[in-house]
């Protein structure tokens, strides 16, 4: 049996139309498997997580090639990092005592410049945080208790006061849009399928962000993201395939 390594971090070069510009080029080649990678706002840096022995950590490496380094300690599991817009911070969420919450911790030259702050606490699952475009809110997802999965903001800096901005929106990811005070959320929205809606966060507003279908079949993460302007969107999308084969029987028999 052939035997598959696990994910790394390959960069694919893209023309003005998104189009593919060229071969893409491998970032990163070590064990354990690479996931969930993120530029910096000066396009000098890609951070990520690095799974490996049933840990995680995060790691950041030089977006022109070189050699990753880690930032986050032994202390806990970590993922999901998002760069402040400044490129001086990064959010992520950290699973420490059985609890995941989002943690902030500075960033200078791809290396950890201080110590890190917690972020949100409570009886909920933090994960996936996002920062708003004048970096000052965190969105996330808080998988609560109950089962249920909604979009949260919390300030990110000064008073911490973290509150719910979607109601019912089993959420899967959350981005901000150009538009300030929007965020984006993809869910299943009591449908049962994956879509993206467009959130007001001060008066709760839903309206559709994407079109239906957006995110392939029923199944599915709702990864996604924006570039800056939001003038593009990239999304995780599934697609269920197969292949028909003819077999030649013997006798009759197969």
């Amino acid at each position: 049996d052939q035997v598959k390594s696990p994910p790394d971090l390959w960069v694919q070069p893209l023309s003005a139309d998104a189009s593919p510009a060229g071969p893409a080029r491998r970032l990163t080649d070590h064990a354990g498997a690479a996931s969930h990678p993120v530029y910096s706002p000066d396009g000098r840096w890609v951070a990520y997580y690095r799974v490996l022995g049933g840990q995680r950590r995060v790691w950041i490496v030089p977006a022109a090639g070189g050699t990753p380094m880690r930032f986050t300690d032994d202390s806990g599991a970590y993922f999901h990092p998002a760069w402040s817009p400044d490129g001086r911070r990064i959010a992520y969420a950290a699973e420490r005592g059985g609890e995941s919450h989002i943690w902030l911790a500075a960033v200078a030259d791809g290396k950890p410049a201080g110590s890190a702050e917690q972020v949100t606490s409570g009886p909920r699952a933090d994960v996936a945080p996002a920062w708003s475009p004048d970096a000052s809110m965190i969105a996330f997802v808080a998988m609560g208790s109950d089962g249920s999965n909604e979009a949260w903001v919390v300030e990110a800096g000064g008073n911490h006061a973290a509150r719910a901005v979607t109601h019912g929106a089993e959420a899967h990811r959350v981005a901000w849009a150009a538009t300030r005070g929007t965020l984006l959320v993809s869910g299943l929205w009591g449908t049962g399928r994956l879509g993206l809606n467009a959130v007001d966060i001060a008066h709760g507003r839903v309206t559709p962000a994407g079109p239906p279908g957006l995110f392939g079949r029923e199944g599915g993460v709702g990864e996604f993201a924006t570039t800056a302007g939001g003038r593009l969107l990239a999304v995780v999308r599934h697609a269920a395939k197969g292949d028909i084969w003819l077999m030649r029987a013997t006798s009759g028999r197969y």
